[in-house]
């Protein structure tokens, strides 16, 4: 069982940066209530870019999530709301006092 951290970028087409994110909101209401969701949290930058930082228990967790109803409506939405394909970045957190003991 390994936690599986994740990065997504999505950038709204032109003009739909509000429904994005009224979207974006409703799915992170949803997600965080699932059974190993640990972190499910949505940014917005300028250029109507948004960022979903999401943190899962496992990857049966995650397979969970992508393949929950509440999911897949969203990604039903996403051809209507984004100006394109979203990218999907695996990450690894780092340890700040692992940082700081190597300086």
């Amino acid at each position: 069982m390994s936690r599986i951290e994740q990065i997504v970028t999505l950038q709204a087409a032109a003009g739909k940066g509000g429904a994005l994110r009224e979207t974006l909101a409703t799915l992170a209401a949803a997600t965080r209530t699932e059974p190993g969701s640990i972190v499910y949290d949505i940014y917005e930058a300028p250029g109507e870019r948004f960022y979903v930082i999401e943190v899962w228990r496992d990857a049966e967790a995650l397979e969970a999530h992508i393949s929950a109803p509440h999911t897949m409506a969203v990604i039903g939405e996403f051809g209507a709301l984004l100006a394109g394909a979203h990218a999907i970045e695996s990450c690894a957190a780092v340890s700040v006092a692992a940082l700081e003991g190597a300086a």
